[in-house]
């Protein structure tokens, strides 16, 4: 219920085999025994991302919206517009 940084997402790759997920653990940190597992099965794509800036202090928010994409408050909108 932080936002520890910012990034621009330009592109979205997959859906990725257990190949490709296993030859970029380094990326996403998904462990091989959950791969091979079929737990992250609907785990299939990777997001590209550009302009990443992570955040001196970790900012708030009322977690609001779904898991992966959250609705921030005016609290963490303003902090995060600086």
């Amino acid at each position: 219920k932080a936002v520890f940084g910012t990034a621009d997402i330009i592109e979205s790759k997959g859906p990725l085999s257990d190949t490709e997920l296993l030859e970029t653990i380094h990326y996403h940190g998904i462990s091989p025994s959950r791969i091979k597992s079929g737990e992250v099965s609907n785990y299939r794509y990777a997001w590209v991302l550009s302009n990443i800036k992570p955040l001196t202090h970790p900012v708030p928010y009322l977690h609001k919206g779904g898991v992966i994409f959250v609705t921030l408050d005016e609290y963490a909108i303003q902090a995060l517009s600086g």
